[in-house]
């Protein structure tokens, strides 16, 4: 990926170089961008939920794209032969100017 890219494009990049399927998950409130992988071993589904990454721009400005910069919990499910989901928290993964949404 471009190092330009934003954080949402390059987890979105890395997930489907993967072979990841990506969904949006309805919540509460919030659409939930999440990238599923069915494995190849066992039944039990292993959750990743990414860290905060970066939801603050300055101490008083929210960031206009708050999803972490390194997809630590992306990387451990990449190394994981069950079936996986990984999360993507309300807002996060492209989504931080959707309704409900306003970072801004």
């Amino acid at each position: 990926m471009a190092p330009c890219a934003t954080p949402s494009s390059r987890i979105e990049g890395l997930a489907l170089g993967h072979g990841y399927t990506r969904l949006i998950l309805p919540g509460q409130g919030f659409a939930h961008v999440a990238y599923f992988k069915p494995g190849s071993r066992g039944y039990v589904l292993h959750v990743y939920i990414e860290h905060d990454g970066t939801p603050w721009a300055t101490l008083t400005t929210p960031a206009a794209d708050p999803t972490p910069s390194h997809p630590l919990a992306l990387e451990l499910m990449a190394q994981d032969d069950a079936p996986a989901l990984y999360l993507g928290r309300p807002c996060y993964f492209g989504a931080a100017r959707e309704s409900p949404c306003e970072p801004i």
